[in-house]
This record gives C-alpha cells, structure tokens and sequence, in this order.
C-alpha cells in the first residue's frame, strides 16, 4: 500500500469511532462532523427514517436519550478505495442500559453493521450515505421494537456486504 492509501483507511476507520463515541456521549456536534451537508441517512431498521442529517439527529438525540448508558462498539471493517470515494461496512455490537421503575437496570444488546458511502472533502473523509442494520439482537426484544424487523425469528437476517454489493 502507498502511505497515501495508508492515512486514508485509517482517517476512514477513525471516522467509524469517532461516530461511536458521539453517539455514547451524545454530541451532536461532533456527529454532524462525520458526514456531508447533503447525506442520505436509514435508520428505517430501528424505527427512525431514510432522510437528511438535521432529521437524523433530531430522531437518534431523542432515541438514545431513554438510555442510562450507552456503548457501542465497532469492531470488524473492510474498505473499498476509489480515490476520493470509498465503500465500507463496520461490524458493531451495541449495548443499551434501561432503568426500571425499581432502580433496577436491563440491557439491549444487538450487533449489526453500518454500510457507508463516503467521500473525501478538503477537510478529510465524511461519510456520504449511511445504512443502519442489523444481524442480531441478544435480549429479549424491547417492546418499543414491537413490531420487530422483518428479519427476526428468521433465517432471513442482514448479511454484511459492501454498499451496491
């Protein structure tokens, strides 16, 4: 690999933790940060929209507030560069604490992916296009995820593949 090539896939994978820990600690500045003024956004999978970033943090600062602790983990990566554009897919695995009316805690578990368009600005590497799914949920399903996506109970789950694969 050329050292160009180099910084870019670490820029890209740093990205990817960056969005973790925005989301964990619910900056929404930071977030904004991660991707183009013009993205296209799904979260369809978990209830929320297809739709641009304004509406995007609207709905996840709202839906991630109900947690007592966040922790999102990303994990396996793969990358495709075509100069300044990439595809990527980022495994994660996302847990999500809940306090109940007797102080007492639960949590969501849940692994999925993230797959990505990204493009790279005069600023460094945004993501273009984001796609929220998931493979696995490792609880019992939270009744707000009633109904439950269309893959569980299923041998139908997500498979993790590049965009446009």
């Amino acid at each position: 690999m050329e050292i160009g090539e180099v910084c870019d896939r670490a820029e890209i994978r740093q990205l990817m933790d960056r969005y973790a820990v925005a989301c964990d600690t619910g900056d929404w500045d930071a977030f904004r940060q991660l991707f183009t003024a013009d993205c296209v956004l799904d979260y369809t999978e978990f209830g929320g929209g297809r739709g641009d970033l304004e509406s995007t943090v609207a709905w996840l600062s709202s839906g991630l507030s109900r947690y007592a602790g966040l922790h999102h983990n990303m994990t396996t990566h793969h990358c495709e560069l075509n100069g300044r554009t990439a595809r990527a897919v980022t495994y994660f695995i996302a847990y999500h604490t809940t306090v109940d009316a007797d102080g007492g805690e639960a949590m969501m578990v849940l692994g999925g992916f993230y797959k990505d368009q990204l493009v790279k600005q005069a600023d460094g590497w945004r993501i273009s296009e984001r796609a929220d799914l998931a493979t696995w949920i490792g609880t019992p399903l939270p009744p707000r995820l009633s109904p439950p996506p269309a893959w569980y109970g299923t041998m139908n789950h997500h498979r993790a593949t590049l965009p446009g694969e």
